[in-house]
């Protein structure tokens, strides 16, 4: 989940929460009269620490909150800003800038990241009386952006129709909700979107490396050594397994291969290398670059490449300035 998202199907997640901002303190717009007020922003943990560059930033779920943190030389660094809190879901779309989140009262917001800092304004309300879903999404045009996860038997995904008169749906076509925010939305309806990496996975059709013998194990024998670059390193994320039997959804195992050795390690522990037989077998990620190349995100932890990795005590979300993504789901 950042992710380069566009019409190929790389989706982010929809999420509904409440405004946060910094000093001065900065509420919500105001909501309609049937509307649960928002929660009270929330500041950074440290109102002393400066406001981390951009090409630093990543944002997290913990728990209920959306949060900002920083991720630098020294590592994770301890500021934190809670950017909402009571969160259902979240999507992130990296090439508008937009956190969208959903509350627990049936809301959805929207922040904008272009203006995220100390002086940002507040997140906008969106839309409110909206379902329970386990997943959103939004179309912006023709391009489909969806968040994390896979829905299951009688989970709703709900998604936001961003056209000229907006409307939300279910996946079953059920239009609901009502929409708050339609002043905003027509203003940003033609908002540029920047240009990203697209997403690298390993598939059938790209770059092999020869597995050693008893390494691979693959369902599909294609795929057994599908191989692409590991950010700005010299390293490769090879699929070593593969495992078809679970219904719609095929479970993938990856590891990290370096071409000069005859050696393999999971992406997270590079600075220890194994004998391709000894090496701990790995999920595929995804895994989320910085624009730098040096530095991702996977599941709940931050990693140097090559080096240490710190737990983010939640989900990563994504880089404000990301770089590739490389992996599959």
């Amino acid at each position: 989940m950042n992710r380069s998202l566009n019409t190929l199907g790389l989706r982010a997640v929809l999420c509904l929460g409440c405004a946060a901002a910094s000093t001065p303190e900065v509420k919500a717009p105001p909501a309609p009269a049937s509307a649960v007020p928002a929660p009270e922003p929330a500041l950074p943990k440290a109102a002393s620490l400066s406001w981390p560059a951009r090409a630093r930033s990543l944002l997290a779920r913990a728990e209920d909150r959306l949060v900002l943190r920083a991720f630098g030389p020294s590592g994770l660094e301890p500021f934190e800003h809670v950017i909402a809190r009571d969160v259902l879901e979240q999507l992130y779309d990296a090439e508008l800038e937009l956190l969208w989140f959903s509350d627990m009262g049936g809301r959805l917001w929207v922040g904008d990241l272009r203006a995220l800092g100390a002086a940002a304004p507040p997140n906008v309300l969106i839309a409110s009386d909206l379902p329970e879903h386990e997943k959103l999404s939004v179309w912006v045009g023709d391009r489909y952006v969806q968040g994390f996860g896979q829905l299951g038997e009688g989970s709703v995904e709900l998604s936001l129709r961003w056209q000229e008169s907006p409307w939300f749906e279910t996946d079953a076509g059920e239009r609901l909700g009502r929409i708050n925010g339609g002043a905003w939305l027509e203003r940003e309806r033609q908002r540029p979107a920047r240009a990203l990496a697209a997403w690298q996975q390993p598939d059938e059709q790209g770059p092999h490396v020869v597995l050693p013998a008893g390494v691979a194990q693959c369902d599909n024998p294609e795929l057994c050594g599908a191989a692409r670059a590991f950010g700005a390193s010299r390293w490769q994320l090879v699929i070593t397994k593969t495992d078809e039997t679970h219904g719609d959804f095929a479970h993938y195992g990856c590891l990290l291969h370096d071409p000069a050795r005859p050696e393999l390690t999971r992406p997270q522990d590079a600075r220890r290398w194994a004998p391709a037989r000894d090496a701990e077998l790995d999920t595929c990620g995804p895994y989320q670059f910085n624009a730098a190349g040096d530095a991702f995100l996977v599941d709940e932890q931050v990693c140097r490449t090559g080096g240490e990795c710190a737990a983010l005590e939640g989900r990563a979300v994504g880089w404000l300035e990301p770089g590739v993504t490389v992996g599959r789901e």
